[in-house]
């Protein structure tokens, strides 16, 4: 099973998010979209792991603090474009102490540092000398997840919730 942890997009920030995205497009941004439904802030990357129950251990043991997320700017590594959200200390707090938890528990994740951040594209190829415009929004973390991602017929990828911690408490599917 191919795993991460993931902070979801409440509706209103998914809203904001594929607005970006349009006016990436507007502008000439030429690539593949992340669909609203994936749009998400990964806290903790797996990959393949095949004991969930055990990340969910883990998980509930970190509780999720008051944090609220603000979108910033939009960056990119290489042709991925994301959207970045203002700097936050609890957030980062947070990921630290989930991270430290996985590392006591032997659960491997990627140990790349933290950048908070929202994949909106891949593959993509962009205009020379454009601006886009980073709408002011902010969201309250309510929940993290545990998510596992899939391919569907189509190969298309697709993120399946295994479970969630909300105030420390731990809710399976």
């Amino acid at each position: 099973m191919r795993l991460f942890v993931a902070i979801p997009m409440t509706h209103h920030m998914k809203q904001s998010l594929q607005g970006i995205q349009k006016e990436m497009n507007r502008k000439g941004y030429k690539g593949s979209y992340t669909r609203k439904e994936n749009l998400h802030m990964t806290a903790a990357f797996v990959g393949e792991f095949d004991r969930p129950e055990r990340i969910l251990e883990a998980m509930n043991r970190v509780p999720v603090p008051f944090i609220t997320l603000e979108l910033s700017r939009l960056g990119h590594f290489g042709d991925l474009y994301w959207v970045g959200t203002k700097k936050n200390p609890c957030l980062e707090e947070y990921v630290f102490r989930l991270r430290k938890e996985f590392q006591e528990n032997k659960i491997p994740f990627d140990a790349h540092p933290f950048l908070a951040h929202i994949t909106v594209a891949r593959r993509i190829i962009a205009p020379k000398n454009t601006e886009i415009n980073v709408p002011e929004t902010h969201m309250e973390l309510r929940h993290v997840c545990l998510m596992e991602s899939a391919r569907d017929a189509d190969g298309k990828v697709f993120y399946r919730e295994l479970g969630r911690v909300s105030r420390g408490i731990m809710k399976e599917l």
